[in-house]
């Protein structure tokens, strides 16, 4: 199985609707997505801890509204090397905005399975707008949820319908990996 980590880090800016398009059209057979939540609670694709790593702001997802987080530059930093050695930022002049779980689930045919990495606590709070978005695009058949926090284990318990949760697993691949449980 072919799994585009963050949409395909190495191709695309990691986890914007770029990367989700060109790891479509190379036939990925899977699309891990990392997950943070905006402090109005939206769920957005963005995985390091500081905006500054991938975008033009500064800061974390948790502190900023939605609208202030989508003015951002998703691509900035992505950088790409020539052929002549020289080192590129091509998004900043084509800038890409952080988009929306919503946005990504949208863009992902429903036979192509979604792993979401759970990146922001407290564990309750996001896993209860995840499932809101879930539930919205009719998305949890074709969701693995995954996190290297446990809380994420107990957060996601109380939905039915999240049909597999995963705590960090240091013997893989021989770690245990529960349906509905």
């Amino acid at each position: 199985m072919i799994v585009a980590h963050r949409g395909g880090t190495a191709d695309f800016p990691e986890n914007t609707l770029l990367a989700i398009s060109g790891a479509l059209e190379h036939q990925a057979d899977a699309i891990w997505l990392s997950v943070q939540l905006t402090r109005d609670g939206v769920p957005v694709l963005y995985r390091p801890a500081d905006l500054s790593a991938n975008t033009d702001g500064r800061g974390t997802v948790a502190n900023m509204e939605f609208a202030a987080l989508a003015q951002l530059n998703a691509g900035f930093n992505f950088a790409s090397t020539e052929a002549n050695g020289a080192t590129m930022f091509p998004y900043r002049a084509h800038p890409l905005r952080v988009p929306t779980l919503a946005e990504a689930l949208n863009a992902i045919p429903p036979s192509i399975p979604v792993m979401l990495d759970m990146k922001a606590l407290p564990a309750d709070r996001q896993a209860a707008a995840v499932a809101r978005v879930l539930d919205e695009a009719n998305a949890w058949d074709r969701t693995l949820l995954y996190s290297t926090d446990a809380a994420y284990q107990t957060a996601f318990a109380a939905y039915p319908r999240a049909p597999v949760r995963i705590a960090r697993c240091d013997s893989w691949p021989a770690c245990e990996c529960r349906a509905g449980a």
